[in-house]
């Protein structure tokens, strides 16, 4: 063999050799940013997937609640006119654990003298489902948030004062008004707000809130409602 053949085989063989060792290596581990990427990307599609789950079940529960509370204020208002009370106290109950804040069977309570009774379940129940929790119901002095089933909702500020927020259909959002808590007892809370020349009071009950003007005696029903918090 001659020399340059020599020199060629050699360089070959180098060359064959070096195109082994690349070949051979391991390919290179994804760094930490790529793998911190690919898990928030995964864990993004399994959150989205999850929200759209939770959404179908809420709306297929609200479905079948408001399915159930019209059959069973049928057969309430069907025992109620075949005067038998006892059965109709028990719909309207079952309705009220189903539907808290069901206008129906408030009044219905309110017509037979057991408001007390219906408002103590409805806000017990609300209540459990907000917070997840069975410890004693809030005491009247923990009541900083109402909301009308039109609504409206009253929140205490932390300084004392109320806010009272006010849906409209503007498309400019909500409207707010300033108002000063008064009085408050076992059964209600009385705001004040001074517009102009003019004040008007507002009361907020377990069930429904009351307003008038300041010069005025009468009240006047504004909704029905319920404490939040």
């Amino acid at each position: 063999m001659t020399k340059r053949l020599i020199i060629r085989f050699v360089m070959f063989l180098a060359f064959a050799g070096g195109q082994s060792v690349v070949m051979a290596q391991a390919p290179q581990a994804p760094s930490r940013s790529d793998l911190l990427k690919a898990f928030a990307a995964q864990k993004k599609k399994l959150d989205d997937v999850l929200e759209e789950m939770v959404a179908k079940h809420d709306e297929a529960v609200k479905q079948a609640r408001a399915k159930a509370v019209k059959q069973l204020e049928g057969i309430a208002k069907n025992e109620m006119s075949q005067g038998e009370i006892a059965k109709a106290t028990a719909t309207w109950t079952e309705i009220l654990k189903i539907d808290p804040i069901n206008v129906d069977a408030k009044a219905y309570f309110r017509s037979i003298g057991r408001i007390d009774d219906a408002l103590a379940l409805s806000n017990e129940i609300l209540r459990k489902q907000q917070t997840g929790s069975s410890a004693p119901s809030p005491t009247p002095i923990q009541r900083i948030v109402w909301r009308g089933e039109d609504g409206n909702v009253f929140q205490r500020s932390q300084n004392g004062s109320w806010i009272h927020i006010m849906p409209v259909d503007d498309g400019k959002g909500a409207k707010q008004y300033a108002y000063e808590e008064i009085s408050r007892n076992a059964e209600s809370v009385e705001l004040f707000r001074k517009a102009g020349a003019r004040g008007s009071h507002l009361m907020l009950y377990p069930d429904h809130s009351m307003w008038r003007w300041e010069s005025d005696r009468d009240w006047t029903l504004v909704s029905d409602g319920h404490w939040v918090q």
